[in-house]
């Protein structure tokens, strides 16, 4: 199935050179999202570098879409450990993982400090009840529309609809 599509790529490929790159030039962390292909398998990856450009971890979505699946896509293993970037433990979870409370226990567990969500679509309350109960901020990145939660489930930050975005091509 793999071959059919042309925008995956390795962990090393293109994307993530770029944003090594970005991420060393502003000394950022940054979390940038990837159909990754790992030995023939393909993931819907959050791949996060560090401030030197360096890879710190990447997480891989838990539970793909039925679309996803018909399309490759696997999942990721269901105990995936946080990211640390600076001292902080970062928890993740991508879309559709979202649909799935019980995922928040292996957060609460290991004892994150931030849970970030990148997606396709907008999740709202779902998320919200997500900081809320890991007792964390939560930052949510979409194509056209960001909100960051504090521990408690407030809005802290808020981008609308008509927001700039960094566009690849692969969305409206």
């Amino acid at each position: 199935d793999f071959e059919k599509h042309n925008s995956c790529e390795s962990i090393n490929g293109p994307t993530v050179k770029m944003i090594s790159e970005i991420s060393a030039s502003f000394s950022a962390n940054i979390c940038i999202p990837i159909i990754e292909i790992d030995d023939g398998i393909m993931y819907n990856t959050a791949v996060y570098m560090n401030r030197r450009g360096h890879i710190a971890g990447k997480y891989r979505k838990i539970i793909p879409t039925l679309g996803e699946v018909e399309q490759g896509i696997r999942p990721g293993n269901v105990t995936q450990k946080p990211i640390d970037l600076d001292g902080i433990r970062i928890g993740t979870a991508i879309c559709f993982d979202e649909n799935f409370p019980d995922l928040i226990w292996n957060y609460i567990d290991s004892g994150v400090d931030l849970l970030v969500f990148p997606s396709y679509t907008y999740a709202g309350s779902l998320m919200r009840s997500w900081a809320f109960n890991c007792g964390v901020p939560l930052v949510c990145a979409f194509p056209w529309e960001s909100i960051i939660y504090d521990r408690d489930g407030n809005v802290l930050a808020e981008a609308g609809t008509h927001t700039t975005t960094v566009q690849f091509g692969y969305h409206p």
